[in-house]
């Protein structure tokens, strides 16, 4: 049974270091510098999942510091929201040729971000990952 277990927790473990990761960066980027953007290329998926329908929007930006530079994101997060208005609001403000605020990291300008702050499901699954690796970890080592 620890076989499975470990690499169980392993696995949840590592995913909860990457969403740590992006949740650090997204709660430091409301402290960064604005600067504009133009909007390149703005799409929406629709994914059926549990709760209905999920919708990501994903925008791919242009911003100049020293030298031009684009970046691609999942909105409102890589979750998605199952929120039809939010998703069609949000879409309406990443128009192609569109300008829009990003913030830049000052200590690296690759990193940049366009909704600085955290989703409350972001918050949700880096909970259930962490709560996966403790018990699989715990089951792992008492049984």
């Amino acid at each position: 049974m620890a076989y499975v277990l470990v690499p169980l927790s392993l696995a949840a473990w590592f995913t909860t270091f990457l969403l740590w990761k992006q949740i650090r960066i997204a709660l430091q980027a409301r402290q960064w510098p604005a600067h504009p953007a133009t909007v390149l290329d703005s799409n929406v998926t629709r994914q059926m999942a549990r709760i209905g329908f999920v919708y990501t929007i994903r925008v791919r930006v242009e911003y100049n510091i020293g030298r031009p530079r684009t970046t691609t994101a999942a909105l409102p997060s890589q979750f998605g929201t199952s929120r039809r208005g939010y998703a069609k609001r949000l879409f309406s403000f990443f128009l192609v040729g569109g300008k829009v605020p990003i913030y830049v990291d000052p200590a690296n300008p690759d990193i940049a971000v366009l909704l600085p702050g955290v989703e409350l499901r972001d918050w949700a699954n880096f909970g259930l990952m962490l709560f996966t690796g403790a018990g699989a970890l715990a089951a792992a080592i008492f049984i």
